[in-house]
């Protein structure tokens, strides 16, 4: 399908409208936003990748942080006035820190407005490592990249094997734990290094290898969600099944990103239709906590709900 790519012809318009896909059917997951995450740190490394080759390095940076950040802030705060103001008047008692939640900086999920924001903060997270690396010169990205995965996959591999991830230590984790080091960056990573691999070697830009690894790993991650010895009822979508997390979703997702480079542009109404609705999801996700709590409210919906307890 891709035999004769390089690095320089690669398109990502096709990939981000195939991506935009994925990403709306997997928010409404238990692992939202994972594919998604790993598709930006593919795509931006093609940026990087452009950008380096053209000079245009600090242009393209400031750029990128502009459009990126008013992408998350501007999906974020209508929703934060909303979550906000339904915090006031239904009186919780529940400690918030307002302006934490409202700047998305890093902080226990608890003391967020609404807990999901964190893959918002990872987003912000994704984007300050990629502004760094986009001043290294290039000879030296791939080896930063590769020796930060290797730092956060030792650590992961340390805390698994002394128990760490075990509920009875929980009190222990710190934001160093579930931020700075948590097994997420592996993908950041991966999605990041894939791209190099796949348009380096031609004997690894046939799609179904990758296309049957995703489903593999996919199948997998399901099987282990619904049958393995769980520690915690959140399964893989929580901080305790991490590595497992990384290793399953993850994988799947790095198979994702290289199927998705190698497959052709999608073109027509519908491709353009479906990114739309994608860059849409991008913010979108933060309202179904709202959605579901008004249909609840509902006198139908109630009994509906309440056929299931």
């Amino acid at each position: 399908m891709c035999s004769s790519c390089q690095v320089t012809s690669f398109q990502f318009d096709g990939p981000r409208k195939f991506c935009t896909c994925v990403e709306i059917l997997y928010r409404n997951g238990i692992h939202g936003g994972r594919y998604f995450l790993c598709f930006e740190w593919s795509n931006n490394g093609s940026h990087y990748s452009k950008s380096a080759a053209s000079g245009r390095v600090w242009q393209d940076c400031s750029t990128l942080y502009t459009h990126r950040l008013a992408r998350i802030y501007a999906g974020w705060w209508p929703f934060f006035i909303i979550y906000c103001i339904a915090w006031v008047v239904l009186g919780s008692r529940n400690e918030k820190n307002l302006l934490n939640s409202f700047l998305l900086i890093p902080q226990s999920l608890n003391l967020n407005l609404l807990p999901i924001t964190w893959t918002l903060s990872f987003e912000l997270y994704l984007y300050t490592m990629l502004g760094i690396l986009l001043l290294f010169p290039r000879r030296f990205l791939q080896p930063a990249v590769l020796a930060s995965g290797l730092f956060v996959a030792i650590s992961t591999i340390y805390f698994f094997i002394t128990d760490f991830y075990r509920p009875r230590r929980f009190s222990e984790v710190t934001i160093l734990h579930e931020f700075f080091l948590f097994p997420l960056i592996l993908e950041f990573a991966a999605g990041f290094l894939i791209f190099h691999f796949v348009a380096k070697h031609k004997s690894a830009q046939a799609w179904w290898p990758w296309a049957m690894s995703a489903l593999g790993l996919g199948v997998a991650a399901i099987y282990y969600q619904l049958h393995a010895d769980l520690l915690h009822p959140s399964g893989l979508a929580g901080f305790h099944h991490a590595p497992q997390r990384v290793l399953l979703v993850g994988g799947a997702s790095v198979c994702l990103v290289a199927f998705a480079l190698i497959a052709p542009a999608a073109k027509g109404s519908l491709a353009n239709l479906t990114a739309k609705l994608g860059d849409a999801s991008y913010s979108m996700y933060l309202g179904h906590i709202a959605v579901l709590n008004v249909l609840v409210c509902l006198p139908i919906a109630s009994l509906y709900f309440r056929s299931f307890r």
